[in-house]
């Protein structure tokens, strides 16, 4: 029998959970403020009080103030709220930046294997003047600094389309015949964006 002692000067733990089924049955108590669960059965003890009984919904304990008869309890306090959906802004500029930050990734590790010609200019860094220049542009009247849709804020999501695009393209690098055809897509990119 296990036995389990709450902490002197507060109450029995929380009640958060009941399970019943052919197994048998268990309380969940939660000590919330040490950030604790315990999963007890029917004759083990919590802070002096023994598990008489569990039914779905309700726990029975005798103790040192008697009988108790407990049902589960939400833990209180605000719920975290689950974040909004990306905006279309926020999908179409990540989606670009792992379009175009990939391709510069590639191009550039393409180069750096002696894959593709080295022509001074790495992708990476040209995209990143850009996204730099871009995150430089002032909002648009009326609209904050850092807003969404303001330039600073599609480049920050485009950086992070990159950024992603990078990790995959680490673990997939690109083989010559590949890199090729890679090629000529950055060039396309490169004058598309001004950046040759």
């Amino acid at each position: 029998m296990r036995s389990f002692a709450a902490a002197p000067d507060t109450a029995l733990p929380r009640l958060s959970g009941v399970v019943v089924g052919p197994g048998g049955a268990s309380a969940i108590f939660s000590d919330d403020d040490a950030g604790r669960l315990f999963v007890l059965a029917p004759g083990e003890t919590i802070g002096g009080y023994v598990i008489r009984a569990i039914t779905p919904g309700e726990v029975v304990l005798d103790g040192p103030e008697g009988r108790q008869v407990l049902t589960p309890v939400e833990r209180a306090g605000p719920r975290a709220e689950p974040p909004p959906p990306p905006s279309p802004a926020e999908q179409g500029a990540v989606a670009t930046g792992a379009t175009v930050g990939g391709l510069a990734v590639r191009y550039d590790g393409c180069v750096q294997r002696g894959l593709l010609p080295d022509s001074g200019a790495a992708g990476g860094a040209q995209l990143a003047a850009m996204l730099d220049a871009m995150a430089r542009v002032p909002p648009h009247p009326g609209r904050q600094a850092g807003a969404a849709g303001s330039p600073a804020q599609l480049a920050a999501w485009m950086r992070q389309g990159w950024q992603a695009a990078a990790r995959e393209a680490e673990r997939h690098p690109d083989d010559a015949a590949s890199c090729a055809a890679l090629a000529a897509d950055w060039r396309r990119v490169a004058r598309t964006y001004g950046f040759q």
